[in-house]
């Protein structure tokens, strides 16, 4: 028989199978364990995505086939016990276990071996089911029925793996198609590209309407599987009036987003003639908050009821905040290029400005590359209009970075693959807002290639030196140069001094032509950086460190990240003081999210890390995972630090009282593992290991003693 198993798990790894619901599989899994039938109840990936729902799949044996309609009994009886408590079954005479099923003991099942399919969270589980006899299985079989579903969860693991990363490849990929709009401001273009935007909305979400408002903006759209009822309007009318998502802004609900459910009931909503005959059953109204103020709504509507999880939400929250800032950004360029034969020092310079902002380690770097491009083409003898010109394109050579998402544009380590091709799209991006205006045209491609390098490494076209015009040649020196020499914090060497520059210039596939011809003067040419006024400096710096917190804080709890707190741990390890480490978890969280909503379930791990955090005594607090935080406590003083967690527990089990998930099965609301420096470790990772084994000790304890009380 293991050899058996042991060729099943194989085939199971190597792909053999389509999914952990094919029925090849299910079929000899029940031939390995000499079983009338298999049972699999695996998370379907895209529910459990969107809505944490399972599926089932199952495998059954000849006449059996007839007896059992798994679909009204399956998640019941065994399965259940084993799905819901993390439990491995072997029972031995099915009509004597306490939550048989009456259909199945009409069937005839005699006995069965039932396992969890798990992996760090419930995914489902796993059954071979006899009709012939009891005591068919034994413990050995268990152990080789758990071998199989083990290997299953990992499987169901990467299937989900690559959905999350599927969903964040096609936001940035829409938050890139939307970005692309930001060409020529002509009214009548604008409202094609909004309809457009909708249009990729839909088709991203998968929805049957979605609607847009920006009040202040003067834009009220919707777009629709029905054709009529795709408009764009910039006053409020009474058709405008109609429409749920415009009563809503008018309620000013301090919410981030309202499921569609709720907020027509809470709100007292009247559905619109686009609603009512689409049948319109489930969606969601998001808010988009420009300095904590709603500046815009994106609604999404479905024909067919969908639940919305904390997964789907961001999406949605992401691809309606990209259309936002892209609505933003297309009126200024509009605004600004109406005005641009009267102010257009103001248009360029506020235009390179409203780029820079987004980076403040190269605040006053465009204005240094174009002042460094003029000197160069002066060398050059180029005469004052081209001079002109090419100063221009140096204020202008990075503003494609608006595109740019701030998760990449400001990641502190080292760019993947596929963050450095987007990236890299800056380039297209900056030629792409800068050529159809008409006094830009002449260094529109010196701005898309002042990437590119002599031997062909460059980008975005890949081109050689005599493909590539003497402007974006120029530009290239300019930029290397600045980058070089102004100081770079995040940086191991953070300027170079002027002999450095050149050699590293003469080493970078640039102009060997035009750096031969500026060497001598390169010495005389560096300007410092220009120090901002401190207000504006410092107004710019908390700008940067709300952006950067998508990087050091936890988005839903705002708990800090592993990176943060390691470093933290260290710091106080370094002054040599005892002090505790402490790791909860919240009890029963994949019951509550199954039974309850995954809603209702983040609403207490927000419970939790609000009364962590607030906590006196206690100090840098993680999310450790998706219902645990790990923090430290400073006081060399056990008795307190029970004090201080009791207080916690009651405290929580307060706001959600025992008739409530949380009283399932426990008393107490959290798992809890202490531990000590410097008993348990030396320094952060190995505290942390030792802490994440505590707390998996504990909740094995809490499993054994649940089984003992409950059978």
């Amino acid at each position: 028989m293991e050899g058996k198993i042991l060729n099943l798990v194989r085939q199971i790894v190597t792909g053999y199978y389509k999914s952990s619901e094919d029925d090849k599989l299910l079929k000899d899994i029940a031939e390995c364990f000499h079983a009338d039938f298999s049972i699999i109840a695996t998370v379907d990936i895209n529910k459990y995505i969107t809505s944490g729902g399972m599926g089932f799949n199952v495998y059954l044996k000849g006449e059996i086939a007839n007896r059992i309609d798994i679909n009204s009994c399956g998640f019941s009886g065994a399965l259940k016990d084993t799905i819901l408590n993390n439990r491995e079954l072997i029972i031995k005479n099915y009509t004597e276990y306490e939550n048989a099923v009456e259909e199945w003991i009409k069937a005839g099942v005699k006995s069965l071996i039932s396992v969890p399919i798990y992996r760090g969270s419930i995914l489902g589980g796993l059954q071979a089911v006899s009709t012939t006899r009891v005591n068919s299985f034994s413990s050995s079989e268990l152990k080789h029925l758990r071998a199989i579903a083990d290997t299953i969860a990992i499987n169901i693991e990467n299937e989900t793996l690559k959905l999350k990363n599927k969903l964040l490849s096609e936001s940035e990929e829409i938050h890139l198609r939307l970005i692309r709009g930001l060409q020529q401001a002509k009214e009548k273009a604008f409202d094609q590209w909004i309809m457009q935007s909708m249009d990729e909305v839909m088709k991203a979400t998968n929805c049957d309407t979605a609607g847009f408002i920006m009040p202040d903006e003067n834009i009220y759209a919707v777009t629709s599987t029905i054709s009529k009822y795709r408009v764009l309007l910039h006053e409020v009318n009474n058709y405008v009036k109609s429409w749920p998502m415009y009563q809503l802004w008018l309620k000013h609900p301090a919410r981030d987003y309202i499921p569609y459910g709720e907020a027509i009931t809470t709100y007292n909503l009247q559905l619109s003639n686009n609603l009512k005959e689409l049948g319109v059953s489930s969606g969601m109204f998001v808010f988009i908050k420009k300095n904590s103020v709603p500046v815009a709504i994106i609604a999404f509507g479905f024909k067919k009821k969908t639940r919305m999880s904390k997964y789907h939400r961001v999406f949605l929250q992401k691809i309606g905040t990209d259309l936002t800032l892209s609505v933003l950004a297309y009126r200024r360029l509009s605004d600004l290029s109406s005005l641009l034969s009267k102010t257009e020092s103001e248009f360029i310079h506020s235009t390179m400005k409203f780029s820079e902002i987004r980076d403040i380690y190269t605040k006053g770097h465009s204005e240094r590359v174009a002042y460094y491009a003029r000197r160069i083409a002066e060398i050059l003898e180029w005469d004052e209009r081209q001079q002109s010109y090419i100063y221009t394109a140096g204020l202008l050579h990075d503003i494609g970075k608006i595109g740019i998402p701030d998760n990449i544009l400001l990641k502190p380590g080292k760019l993947s693959k596929n963050e450095m091709r987007i990236i890299k799209y800056h380039a297209i991006l900056s030629y792409e807002i800068v050529k159809d205006v008409e006094l830009l045209k002449p260094i529109a491609n010196w701005i898309k290639h002042h990437h590119e390098r002599c031997n062909g490494s460059g980008y975005p076209d890949g081109l050689k030196c005599n493909e590539i015009e003497e402007g974006a040649r120029i530009i290239a020196i300019a930029d290397v140069f600045d980058a070089l020499t102004s100081e770079r914090t995040y940086r191991e060497k953070k300027e170079y001094t002027i002999e450095e520059a050149i050699e590293i210039l003469f080493n970078s596939h640039l102009d060997s032509t035009i750096l031969r011809k500026i060497k001598k003067h390169l010495y005389d040419m560096r300007i410092t950086e220009k120090s901002q006024e401190s207000e504006e400096l410092d107004i710019l710096k908390e700008i940067e460190n709300v952006r950067l917190s998508i990087f050091t804080k936890d988005y839903l709890t705002g708990a800090e990240r592993l990176s943060v707190f390691t470093r933290h741990v260290n710091e106080m390890i370094s002054q040599g003081q005892p002090f505790y480490m402490v790791c909860v978890d919240i009890v029963n969280i994949n019951y509550i999210n199954y039974m309850y909503s995954i809603e209702y379930g983040n609403r207490i791990i927000e419970c939790l890390a609000e009364e962590l955090m607030s906590s006196k005594h206690i100090n840098h607090v993680m999310r450790s995972g998706a219902d645990s935080f790990i923090f430290m406590y400073e006081e060399d003083n056990l008795n307190l630090l029970k004090q201080t967690l009791i207080q916690i527990e009651k405290s929580i089990s307060a706001k959600f009282p025992r008739e409530e998930p949380l009283s399932h099965l426990h008393s107490s609301p959290l798992y809890k593992a202490i531990i000590r420096f410097p008993d348990c470790g030396s320094d952060a990772e190995e505290l942390i290991y030792a802490l994440r084994n505590r707390i998996k000790e504990e909740k094995e304890k809490q499993k054994r003693r649940t089984l003992f009380l409950h059978g």
